[in-house]
């Protein structure tokens, strides 16, 4: 990674804050800034529909303060579960515990 800064400035050393230090867009030419806009105009591509069955259920009850439900026997497909685990807990934060 490069951080571009104006010239003769150190980034966040003593005595120097980040609103000291000029953003690198506001050192460009017009020309050099409309490239930095137009590099990042082509749109990102959207991922493919899923083609299988939902591993998680999400919960879209209104009101409901649990996004997703949880299980103490919730049935993982065979493909992926690849280590046999009996069990899968789920936190509030959908991460695997």
């Amino acid at each position: 990674n490069h951080v571009i800064i104006s010239r003769g400035a150190t980034p966040l050393s003593r005595g120097v804050t980040a609103s000291d230090v000029k953003p690198a867009y506001a050192q460009l030419t017009p020309e050099a800034y409309r490239h930095a806009i137009t590099k990042f105009k082509q749109a990102l591509t959207t991922p493919e529909r899923p083609t299988g069955e939902p591993v998680f259920i999400y919960d879209r009850t209104p009101g409901e303060l649990e996004n997703f439900r949880s299980s103490d026997s919730f049935i993982l497909p065979h493909d992926l579960n690849q280590k046999g685990w009996d069990t899968l807990h789920i936190s509030g934060s959908a991460s695997i515990a």
